[in-house]
């Protein structure tokens, strides 16, 4: 997934859990998350109410989209409206996909530069959906 998105144009950056997902995306600079459902020590939800918890106007979270092998057990609708989502892809998907929906939701820079993506934790090669991403400056 993260060579995927790489193509289009934006740096990947990966971590190896939910927590450490939080970690970063606190230390700033990121444009754009991507989260699987499931991971490990805080999973994506998690994650994405640990966020909701800490948003203010003046520091608002990027965009996000929730990645999920859970279709019929998650309400789409509802996770994308509670979190304010992007949008929920459920497994397996279309890399190409995922990166018209980061392309469509990141702004270019100047110059045309594309910011940094950054795939938190699993396999940034699996199409399958790795459990978290993230898009900061590149």
């Amino acid at each position: 997934m993260g060579f995927s998105i790489a193509r289009a144009g934006f740096t990947v950056e990966s971590v190896g859990d939910g927590e450490a997902a939080y970690q970063r995306l606190c230390r700033g600079g990121i444009q754009f998350l991507v989260t699987d459902h499931q991971m490990p020590v805080c999973t994506g939800l998690e994650l994405l109410d640990r966020l909701a918890a800490t948003q203010t106007k003046s520091n608002p979270w990027p965009p996000a989209i929730l990645c999920t092998a859970k279709g019929l057990e998650l309400d789409s609708q509802a996770m994308e409206s509670r979190y304010n989502l992007v949008a929920v892809m459920h497994k397996p998907f279309s890399p190409r996909k995922l990166s018209e929906l980061i392309l469509k939701h990141v702004p270019t820079h100047a110059g045309g530069s594309r910011p940094a993506v950054f795939p938190i934790t699993g396999n940034p090669s699996d199409t399958s959906g790795s459990p978290s991403e993230a898009f900061g400056n590149g």
